[in-house]
């Protein structure tokens, strides 16, 4: 059994993936490690790794392992496609009482742009905060699910 993993990094990574990035959990050392697509497309490609500074070396060795091994130690963090955070944010206008702002609130997520009309409404009824204490709520048994999901040990260093 490796090193427990910090529930904060978890959630700090699952946060700042991108269409152009991806985030494994090394089992043995409980770290969390960032690829963005041109290191995976460099390991796919076995490009030679001169042109490369030292960082990114080791990150396309890592990708590598990934890639070429099917190295079942790096275990791919939930990403931006696995969070479905358009019900996250439909399961919260339900929590709401029943009444005006939950109802404005509902409408907001019908039809294209919805994510930008339900953060304008969260700003017109001050609710950023309960907002971001949700879905933070949310994103945090995304993560303790996934641990438990493959048997990673953390510890929850992160604020209730």
């Amino acid at each position: 059994m490796g090193t427990p993993a910090k529930l904060s990094e978890i959630l700090d990574s699952m946060d700042f993936q991108t269409a152009e990035s991806s985030s494994y959990l090394d089992k043995s050392t409980g770290k969390v490690i960032l690829l963005t697509s041109d290191e995976i497309y460099a390991a796919e490609e076995d490009e030679a790794l001169d042109d490369y500074e030292q960082w990114e070396r080791e990150n396309i060795e890592t990708a590598r392992r990934i890639v070429e091994d099917g190295d079942e130690s790096l275990v791919p963090l939930p990403s931006k496609w696995d969070i479905n955070e358009y019900e996250i944010m439909e399961h919260f206008c339900h929590s709401l009482p029943k009444g005006r702002t939950r109802d404005a609130l509902c409408i907001t997520l019908k039809g294209s742009g919805a994510f930008r009309r339900f953060k304008e409404t969260l700003r017109v009824f001050d609710l950023i905060q309960q907002w971001y204490k949700y879905r933070d709520g949310e994103m945090r048994t995304i993560a303790i699910d996934w641990c438990e999901e493959y048997e990673i040990p953390y510890v929850d260093d992160t604020k209730q």
